[in-house]
């Protein structure tokens, strides 16, 4: 089906989003979000990927957490996150 763009601001990307109800981040955050600390809202000890990783390993991770994101590290410091 056809979206009409007419008479609005909100862009194509938008209304097919909120069409197939993908929840997505506001444009400003939520009220308490500038009070809380990481630790309010991240486990204390995450589980971490290394940059380099067996297969076997991510596969075990996978299956023994309901984690949605993993920190990758190399050296202790943070390369990037995987999302499930």
């Amino acid at each position: 089906t056809a979206l009409s763009l007419e008479g609005t601001r909100e862009g194509i990307y938008d209304k097919v989003m909120k069409r197939r109800k993908i929840n997505f981040l506001a444009p400003t955050p939520r009220w308490e979000m500038p009070l809380m600390r990481v630790g309010d809202v991240m486990s204390r000890a995450p589980s971490l990927l290394n940059v380099v990783e067996t297969v076997g390993n991510i596969v075990d991770t996978l299956r023994g957490c309901t984690y949605n994101g993993f920190p990758v590290v190399s050296g202790g410091r943070l390369e990037g996150l995987i999302l499930r």
